[in-house]
This record gives structure tokens, C-alpha cells and sequence, in this order.
């Protein structure tokens, strides 16, 4: 399986990983960076596909949690 993170506002892919958590953990850091430039308000939207699909109800809800883990410094 392979993850990519998509830009779906530019139809464009940001980068491609082999993990979930590789792939959530730079969707957060390309949102940081993307303010950290633009400003507090900005934000460009983006999408995790698996093998070029959007993910399924359990891959989501998966997402959400290493997610969370990842912000509060659960997850290593």
C-alpha cells in the first residue's frame, strides 16, 4: 500500500508514503508550514489517499486517532 498526500485545491500530490502515520504526520507539518508562511487563517486543503483512493470509514477513523496521538504527544 502506498499513501499519498493530495492537494485537492491544486489537483496536486505533496508527497507519498508507506505508512498512515508517515502520511498524517506530513499532512500536520505541511498545515504548520503552510501557516507558519501564509498566516494564522490559512490553510490549503488536502486529502490521504491509499493506492489513489480515498480512504475507507476504518482507514479515517484511524487517521483521527494518530492524529490526536500525534498533537498530544501520545503517539511515537
Amino acid at each position: 500500500m502506498q499513501y499519498t498526500l493530495h492537494d485537492t485545491f491544486n489537483d496536486y500530490i505533496i508527497s507519498r508514503h508507506r505508512t498512515l502515520e508517515g502520511a498524517v504526520r506530513a499532512d500536520l507539518a505541511h498545515a504548520r508550514a503552510v501557516r507558519r508562511h501564509n498566516g494564522p487563517t490559512s490553510y490549503i486543503p488536502t486529502e490521504i489517499r491509499c493506492d489513489g483512493k480515498r480512504l475507507d470509514d476504518d482507514q479515517m477513523e484511524s487517521m483521527q486517532s494518530i492524529s490526536w496521538g500525534i498533537q498530544t504527544g501520545g503517539a511515537r
